[in-house]
């Protein structure tokens, strides 16, 4: 078995930095990761793959109902994301693109969260007024820590 080095510039932790930044360095980020597994190591790239796959994506049972009540009660909603690919075809697949109207993803801006940028590129194509948008993080709502112009 050889080692494969946790730090340095092949390193698992050291491809983690600036992962968000493009698609390409999102990639080698996870496959890297994987790879570091020996056992893993030769299924690194199918395993990226199988995570970009939208079915393997499960949304919470209440997204639907929580979005759908959101949409009807006229909010405007979109999502900034740090996953190395566009997701509109998860959403797609789970029947919840159609409440979404920005997506902003953060390889496509050379840069990653909490980069006020994303978040002020997403009000803009929200029509959204920065002081007035709430953000939902992964774990709970704030209110907008970028609300002050970019």
């Amino acid at each position: 078995m050889s080692l494969v080095p946790v730090c340095g510039p092949e390193g698992p932790i050291e491809a983690q930095r600036a992962r968000d930044v493009s698609a390409k360095a999102h990639r080698h980020a996870f496959t890297t990761w994987y790879a570091s597994v020996p056992e893993l190591a030769p299924c690194s790239e199918a395993l990226y793959e199988q995570l970009r796959a939208p079915e393997q994506w499960l949304p919470y049972a209440d997204t639907a109902s929580t979005l759908a009540r959101l949409t009807r009660s006229g909010l405007p909603l979109g999502v900034v994301s740090d996953v190395g690919w566009d997701l509109r075809a998860t959403f797609a697949h789970h029947g919840l693109d159609r409440y979404i109207s920005a997506w902003v993803h953060s390889y496509e801006h050379n840069t990653e969260k909490p980069d006020p940028l994303l978040f002020h590129h997403a009000c803009r194509e929200l029509d959204a007024d920065p002081s007035e948008t709430l953000i939902q993080q992964e774990f709970r709502p704030v209110l907008s820590p970028y609300a002050s112009p970019a």
